[in-house]
């Protein structure tokens, strides 16, 4: 789309620049006045045959362009690939010029000295052609060198996201526990808090509890920090289950929790500073 839009350009630009060359011309040497009243009728016709010029070399010089990028690439032969781009797209310019200057001299200025008309038209369409043809080479290979330059740029952003992926911890969403004879499985976000008495590690929820196996430290890595807090040695605290905390010393604040514990929740003093932060997170 992109290079749809260059070439539509350059056109558009080339064949109003050689329109205003040649109706200037026109006018300051008053070719055409002798011919007829109406000198704009040929200006008309100039611009029409500089449009169907300029299309039609348009079209032959990327053609070409394309056909000796497959079979000479810059790399590998790049003083072929000049001369016999410079060669191909002058005399194919020079023959479509040719062509239309015999019409324009036919069919508008037979009495004019054909010669001077062929040469002029020859020079100006080869000059524009090259110039032409230089800047939409530059243009391809700076794409090519910025496309080529920066391939590893999306590849790293990828890179780094599995990279991230695979550094992401993850956390235990549910624990089987014993209930009787049956065994349950308990969404983790359904614990309210994890107390310890000794060896024994109990999990509760809103309505129930149950013994689990394991000890606080291992649980500890299990569960997500945003979401749960070891508060001292006996209780590891779901944030949703904290419904009113107090404080019970200088340094120490009391947790009541939602099931109540019966034993109390106290954030030991080491633990008081971190368990405020991550209140407030």
């Amino acid at each position: 789309m992109k290079k749809g839009r260059f070439i539509f350009s350059t056109v558009v630009i080339v064949t109003v620049f050689l329109s205003v060359y040649f109706i200037v011309r026109s006018y300051l040497f008053e070719s055409y006045s002798h011919q007829t009243e109406w000198p704009a009728l040929y200006w008309i016709f100039d611009i029409l045959m500089i449009i169907t010029a300029t299309g039609l070399i348009t079209s032959v010089n990327i053609s070409i362009i394309k056909f000796l990028q497959q079979r000479y690439p810059w790399k590998s032969h790049p003083t072929k690939r000049a001369l016999l781009e410079l060669f191909l797209t002058c005399l194919c310019a020079s023959l479509i010029i040719t062509g239309i200057t015999l019409i324009a001299h036919y069919a508008l200025s037979p009495d004019n000295n054909l010669t001077n008309h062929f040469f002029s038209n020859v020079i100006i369409a080869n000059v524009v052609n090259v110039a032409a043809v230089a800047i939409y080479e530059a243009i391809q290979i700076y794409s090519d060198w910025k496309r080529i330059s920066q391939p590893d740029k999306p590849l790293k952003l990828a890179e780094d996201h599995d990279l991230d992926t695979r550094n992401e911890k993850t956390y235990q969403k549910r624990f089987m526990v014993f209930a009787g004879e049956k065994i349950k499985s308990i969404p983790t976000k359904d614990i309210a808090y994890f107390f310890a008495r000794g060896k024994t590690v109990n999990l509760f929820t809103n309505n129930a509890c149950y013994g689990i196996e394991g000890t606080l430290k291992n649980l500890e890595d299990k569960l997500d920090p945003e979401s749960f807090f070891r508060i001292n040695r006996q209780f590891i605290v779901n944030i949703g289950s904290i419904e009113n905390i107090y404080n019970h010393s200088r340094s120490r604040v009391k947790v009541e929790l939602q099931p109540p514990s019966r034993e109390e929740a106290i954030v030991s003093t080491e633990r008081a500073g971190k368990f405020k932060e991550w209140l407030s997170r």
